[in-house]
């Protein structure tokens, strides 16, 4: 594994900002494996809260409406689908249903969860209700990410410094699903403030939970190194973690659970981190889902309205993906990073065996190269490169500055076909 500055140390502790909301949303209809169907028409008056698309796929969940106003076309935009929402500021609710959850069973629970569009606030987007679906495996661990190791990202220690209270909420309910023997709440030892925070809020509402300091390492909070390191199980790509009595969700998860359950608001808006690499500052800003990205370069101070495409990063500076302006915040949006490009000549290979040192799948990257470059695909399947989870270590520190991660996605791409 790695050591990567901590470039968010300077505004990480700041309070959450808000930036006003967009004339127009774009609801992104595309989903984890799934494409979600409008329940609304166009020119249809909804309200906020309100259902407007849903999925009755495998992995299918629920839309809503994070503010109030008039539908608009279906847009497809880099082959994505999005439902247009014009907002009329009124932000009309729909009336909510707040529940106690003691008195609902484990299914009731997870259909509130589906019904109300929880799904993995980390990334992947995953839907929480199959998740937390455990049948008759028994949880030995319920493990809380908070390790958030995307270098820039702070998002989820601003969520945890101000929002504890929602999160032990939120923990309490999945406790209640799952049944875990021990609860863990994962931070990065860096962030050993948090430990007294976490605590007094367990404390209050009576939930009995650890919470362990993790090595400042990069990639720790992918859900298989961290499964590792507290749990001692050596999981491969591919593994249900859950039929080895473990579970893992990203604090911004629980939090959104809590907001569902307690308060009846579906999953409309989340904390995503800003920075400017080039100014060296950042902060953390709560955002509605679809808020288009270019309502934010317009109206942020963090990112300059003259970006080029190629530098603005939705998603982390390692793991995430080059964003245009079409683009829009979901679930899973960690941060929108503004960085320095930077002019890098690449050398040939020169056999270090740095990327594979620091792979966290045990995996050797520089194998990709020949093997992309003419050989036959046999050779990319003989090192599993299926098992990457593109955390871009062997990039970072590659010293011939190969784009490794490139040409393993491009890799993978094929394989898929």
């Amino acid at each position: 594994m790695l050591q990567i500055p901590d470039y968010a140390k300077k505004y990480k502790g700041q309070e959450v900002q808000d930036l006003p909301d967009p004339e127009i949303f774009l609801m992104p209809l595309n989903g984890y494996k799934s494409l979600l169907t409008p329940v609304v028409q166009e020119g249809e008056q909804v309200r906020q809260y309100q259902l407007i698309a849903k999925s009755g796929q495998q992995f299918g969940t629920y839309l809503h409406a994070p503010v109030s106003g008039t539908i608009g076309a279906l847009k497809s935009i880099n082959e994505s689908q999005y439902l247009t929402l014009h907002n009329d500021f009124k932000y009309i609710e729909q009336k909510l249903s707040p529940s106690v959850p003691e008195k609902w069973s484990k299914q009731e629970l997870l259909n509130a969860i589906k019904e109300l569009g929880i799904v993995g606030c980390g990334g992947a987007r995953f839907p929480s209700h199959i998740k937390f679906n455990t049948g008759d495996n028994p949880v030995d661990f319920l493990v809380v990410n908070g390790i958030e190791c995307e270098p820039f990202f702070s998002a989820d220690y601003a969520l945890i410094k101000y929002h504890a209270d929602e999160l032990a909420q939120g923990i309490k309910v999945v406790k209640q699903i799952v049944s875990p023997k021990k609860i863990v709440v994962a931070i990065k030892r860096k962030n050993k403030e948090l430990k007294e925070i976490l605590e007094a809020a367990f404390l209050q509402h009576k939930l009995q939970a650890g919470v362990r300091l993790l090595p400042n390492h990069y990639p720790q909070g992918e859900e298989f190194q961290l499964i590792g390191t507290i749990t001692g199980h050596k999981l491969s790509k591919g593994c249900i973690p859950s039929d080895f009595g473990v579970v893992v969700s990203n604090v911004a998860t629980f939090r959104a659970i809590a907001k569902a359950i307690f308060e009846g608001k579906p999953n409309v808006e989340r904390i995503t981190t800003l920075y400017n690499e080039e100014q060296k500052t950042g902060a953390n800003f709560l955002f509605k889902i679809g808020t288009p990205i270019a309502h934010i370069v317009e109206h942020s101070k963090f990112i300059p309205q003259e970006w080029k495409k190629k530098r603005l990063r939705l998603g982390g500076a390692m793991m995430g993906k080059n964003a245009g302006q079409q683009l829009v915040i979901h679930q899973g949006t960690g941060g929108l990073i503004y960085l320095v490009p930077q002019i890098v000549s690449q050398t040939n290979c020169i056999n270090c065996g740095y990327c594979t040192q620091v792979c966290p799948q045990y995996l050797m990257p520089m194998t990709v190269i020949p093997g992309f470059s003419g050989q036959k695909n046999n050779l990319i399947n003989r090192y599993n490169m299926l098992s990457c989870i593109e955390c871009a270590a062997c990039e970072y520190s590659c010293p011939s500055k190969i784009p490794l991660l490139k040409y393993i996605r491009q890799a993978k791409s094929i394989l898929k076909q």
